[in-house]
Protein backbone atom coordinates (compact mmCIF):
# COMPACT_ATOMS: atom_id res chain seq x y z
CA UNK A 1 0.00 0.00 0.00
CA UNK A 2 2.42 2.73 0.62
CA UNK A 3 3.86 2.62 -2.42
CA UNK A 4 0.28 4.96 -3.55
CA UNK A 5 1.20 7.20 -1.37
CA UNK A 6 3.25 10.51 -1.52
CA UNK A 7 6.34 10.91 0.32
CA UNK A 8 5.13 13.45 1.96
CA UNK A 9 3.13 11.50 4.42
CA UNK A 10 5.36 9.96 6.52
CA UNK A 11 4.95 7.18 7.94
CA UNK A 12 2.68 4.93 5.54
CA UNK A 13 -0.82 4.42 6.89
CA UNK A 14 -1.18 1.70 9.20
CA UNK A 15 -3.39 -1.00 9.95
CA UNK A 16 -6.48 -0.52 11.44
CA UNK A 17 -5.61 -3.49 14.44
CA UNK A 18 -3.41 -0.47 15.22
CA UNK A 19 -5.76 2.34 15.86
CA UNK A 20 -5.16 2.31 19.57
CA UNK A 21 -1.67 3.32 19.35
CA UNK A 22 -2.18 6.12 16.52
CA UNK A 23 -0.43 9.70 16.96
CA UNK A 24 -2.32 13.04 16.54
CA UNK A 25 -0.62 13.39 13.31
CA UNK A 26 -1.43 10.05 12.32
CA UNK A 27 -5.10 10.20 13.22
CA UNK A 28 -5.79 13.36 11.02
CA UNK A 29 -3.97 11.86 8.46
CA UNK A 30 -6.65 9.36 8.44
CA UNK A 31 -9.24 11.53 9.09
CA UNK A 32 -8.52 13.67 6.23
CA UNK A 33 -7.42 10.95 3.69
CA UNK A 34 -7.04 7.14 4.66
CA UNK A 35 -10.24 7.46 6.30
CA UNK A 36 -12.70 7.34 3.46
CA UNK A 37 -11.32 4.78 1.80
CA UNK A 38 -10.85 2.65 4.89
CA UNK A 39 -14.41 3.57 6.20
CA UNK A 40 -15.83 2.78 3.06
CA UNK A 41 -14.05 -0.68 2.68
CA UNK A 42 -14.74 -1.71 6.26
CA UNK A 43 -18.64 -1.12 5.67
CA UNK A 44 -18.81 -3.43 2.83
CA UNK A 45 -18.05 -6.12 5.51
CA UNK A 46 -19.95 -5.07 7.86
CA UNK A 47 -23.67 -7.01 8.11
CA UNK A 48 -26.44 -4.88 6.89
CA UNK A 49 -27.62 -3.91 10.66
CA UNK A 50 -24.23 -1.88 11.14
CA UNK A 51 -24.47 -0.57 8.03
CA UNK A 52 -24.06 3.42 7.99
CA UNK A 53 -20.36 3.97 9.92
CA UNK A 54 -19.39 5.74 6.54
CA UNK A 55 -21.79 7.68 6.48
CA UNK A 56 -21.19 8.61 10.16
CA UNK A 57 -17.26 8.73 9.35
CA UNK A 58 -18.45 11.51 6.83
CA UNK A 59 -19.86 13.67 8.99
CA UNK A 60 -17.52 13.72 11.16
CA UNK A 61 -14.69 13.89 8.33
CA UNK A 62 -16.48 16.67 6.33
CA UNK A 63 -17.28 19.18 9.52
CA UNK A 64 -13.79 18.54 10.83
CA UNK A 65 -12.61 19.43 7.13
CA UNK A 66 -14.72 22.41 6.83
CA UNK A 67 -13.53 23.81 10.08
CA UNK A 68 -9.98 23.30 9.15
CA UNK A 69 -10.18 25.52 5.92
CA UNK A 70 -9.35 28.59 6.43
CA UNK A 71 -11.82 29.86 3.53
CA UNK A 72 -14.33 27.47 4.76
CA UNK A 73 -14.63 27.87 8.19
CA UNK A 74 -16.44 31.45 7.95
CA UNK A 75 -18.90 30.89 5.75
CA UNK A 76 -19.47 27.05 6.21
CA UNK A 77 -19.62 27.13 9.69
CA UNK A 78 -23.13 26.18 10.88
CA UNK A 79 -22.60 23.25 8.23
CA UNK A 80 -20.14 22.11 9.79
CA UNK A 81 -22.20 22.83 13.19
CA UNK A 82 -24.44 20.44 11.58
CA UNK A 83 -22.59 17.65 10.70
CA UNK A 84 -20.64 17.40 13.72
CA UNK A 85 -24.05 16.84 16.16
CA UNK A 86 -25.39 14.81 13.86
CA UNK A 87 -22.22 12.60 14.18
CA UNK A 88 -22.54 13.00 18.26
CA UNK A 89 -26.45 11.91 18.10
CA UNK A 90 -26.16 8.96 15.67
CA UNK A 91 -22.84 7.52 16.90
CA UNK A 92 -24.81 7.10 20.41
CA UNK A 93 -27.31 5.37 18.41
CA UNK A 94 -24.61 3.41 16.17
CA UNK A 95 -21.78 2.85 18.92
CA UNK A 96 -23.85 3.52 22.15
CA UNK A 97 -23.01 6.03 25.09
CA UNK A 98 -20.10 4.65 26.28
CA UNK A 99 -18.23 5.77 22.78
CA UNK A 100 -19.43 9.63 23.57
CA UNK A 101 -16.84 10.46 25.64
CA UNK A 102 -15.83 14.51 26.94
CA UNK A 103 -13.68 14.06 23.39
CA UNK A 104 -16.80 13.48 21.45
CA UNK A 105 -19.18 16.05 23.27
CA UNK A 106 -16.77 18.68 22.86
CA UNK A 107 -16.95 18.69 19.02
CA UNK A 108 -20.35 20.30 19.10
CA UNK A 109 -18.58 23.31 20.56
CA UNK A 110 -15.92 23.54 17.85
CA UNK A 111 -17.91 25.39 15.55
CA UNK A 112 -17.97 28.18 17.95
CA UNK A 113 -14.53 28.58 19.11
CA UNK A 114 -13.68 28.58 15.01
CA UNK A 115 -16.29 31.71 14.69
CA UNK A 116 -14.56 33.46 17.61
CA UNK A 117 -10.77 32.26 16.36
CA UNK A 118 -10.86 31.33 12.81
CA UNK A 119 -9.74 27.86 11.36
CA UNK A 120 -8.23 25.01 13.83
CA UNK A 121 -4.81 25.70 13.36
CA UNK A 122 -4.67 28.92 13.98
CA UNK A 123 -6.11 27.91 17.91
CA UNK A 124 -5.58 23.76 18.05
CA UNK A 125 -2.98 20.98 18.40
CA UNK A 126 -4.56 19.55 15.11
CA UNK A 127 -1.46 19.92 13.06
Amino acid sequence: MSIFVPSDFDPGPKSLKHWKTLKGKELRRFLNYDGFVTMWLVEQELPDQHKGVFTLFLKLACGIRILGDESLCGPYNEDAKTLLDQFKEESVNMLGEHFVVFVVHTLSHLADDCKLHGHLDNFSAYL
